[in-house]
């Protein structure tokens, strides 16, 4: 992962956007207010007093020409009283559904029976079976349906040849990170 932690500290750098990663404190965006926290306890204050009090039955992700404005939530995790609402709150932003449909079911199988009803807070719809679950998480509660893993299509290079988008992407990530140590040690 060292290439993925120089493009991060290339992305603070050159464009000046924050991550944990690069400040080493507690950074947290929500996408659907724009606003940017630095500490525990606004992000607590923000999730209490704009989505606990506001909360409504929409749980998906809206993304405008691939930049993600609303982040998605797990139905489970909102659901669960006794977590902190860091957790219940828990943003999944990547730009398909895998990450929560997979997180998702890892509380599934940690469920012996399908519960009777929708673990959302606010719904208490009646579910039958798996299908039945899945089907209603994505027409009650926005969640996009399962879909195909995105694959890395090879592109052509200028030698004619095909290498994997995500060799080109550890190539750019590995020259931002020289010019970057180059511009610091010239400093």
């Amino acid at each position: 992962m060292k290439t993925l932690k120089n493009l991060l500290y290339y992305v603070a750098a050159v464009h000046e956007i924050p991550t944990e990663d690069t400040t080493h404190i507690f950074m947290q965006y929500c996408y659907e207010y724009n606003v940017w926290t630095a500490s525990k306890r606004v992000w607590t204050s923000h999730l209490e007093h704009a989505h606990l009090k506001h909360l409504n039955n929409y749980c998906g992700r809206i993304a405008r020409c691939g930049v993600v404005v609303v982040a998605a939530y797990c139905l489970f995790c909102l659901g669960d009283g006794t977590a902190t609402l860091h957790i219940q709150f828990a943003q999944y932003r990547c730009p398909d559904t895998h990450e929560l449909h997979k997180h998702m079911k890892t509380h599934r199988a940690q469920i012996d029976a399908l519960p009777a009803e929708c673990p959302h807070p606010l719904c208490h719809d009646h579910l039958e079976s798996e299908a039945h679950f899945w089907e209603h998480a994505n027409t009650v509660h926005s969640i996009a349906a399962f879909g195909p893993r995105r694959i890395n299509r090879k592109r052509e290079t200028p030698e004619g040849g095909h290498e994997d988008s995500q060799d080109a992407l550890d190539w750019v990530a590995d020259a931002n990170a020289r010019s970057l140590q180059e511009r610091d040690a010239g400093n």
